[in-house]
């Protein structure tokens, strides 16, 4: 398992997690129609049980890149260099427009988020999600195992903070875009925290260093 594949399972554990959770959120009613922000709402609040140590937004205007809008993002807000993963949700219909969107827009420069994910719900019992990066993807069903939402003690909590505010700090530098041993700093901080996510989801050592060598080439 890479980190391309943990994702696509962690958003799919998401998704079931959610019609467990409310089996009705797709349930339309005579005084609440359901519309893909509402059901992105719930689903992001399911998503950030796993991807913990970073911001998430919903619907949100990027008013400096052509007002672009993404059903929901995984970032540090006010950085670049933790732009981690875009969401694009479609209750009905097909996934082509999305994923063409999210290439065109998001995964490319400047922002260069590191994923992608494009999320088609038919109905509770079918859906699909693709997850992708630059030059890789893969699609994943319902059907595969439930990754369990991991347990965290506050000083681990903690350490991913302290990991994401070096960063930000880091980043924040005026010389930082001029500064190589700086933007090397930061990449070595990102593996860090790729390192601890990696082991906390049970990769090994070689899926690990599979999974450093991609961020490499991000």
């Amino acid at each position: 398992m890479n980190m391309l594949n943990l994702i696509g399972k962690i958003l799919v554990s998401a998704i079931r997690n959610l019609f467990a959770n409310q089996p009705d959120v797709l349930t339309p009613t005579s005084f609440t129609g359901m519309t893909e922000w509402n059901f992105g709402h719930h689903l992001a609040n399911e998503i950030i049980q796993y991807i913990f140590w970073l911001n998430h937004d919903l619907d949100v205007t990027k008013h400096n890149y052509d007002n672009r809008r993404p059903d929901i993002i995984f970032h540090k807000r006010g950085i670049n260099d933790l732009n981690f993963l875009v969401v694009e949700i479609k209750t009905k219909g097909s996934s082509g427009k999305d994923i063409k969107k999210i290439r065109d827009g998001w995964v490319c420069h400047p922002l260069e988020y590191r994923f992608g994910a494009s999320i088609v719900v038919q109905s509770t019992d079918d859906f699909e999600v693709n997850v992708f990066q630059k030059n890789r993807s893969q699609t994943f069903s319902k059907s595969i195992s439930v990754i369990p939402i991991p347990k965290m003690s506050d000083s681990d909590r903690i350490l991913f903070i302290e990991l994401v505010d070096k960063i930000t700090l880091i980043t924040k530098d005026e010389d930082y875009l001029q500064n190589p041993q700086k933007q090397a700093k930061v990449k070595a901080l990102e593996r860090e925290i790729d390192r601890i996510v990696n082991e906390l989801y049970g990769l090994t050592e070689d899926e690990i260093a599979v999974v450093e060598e991609n961020v490499g080439n991000v």
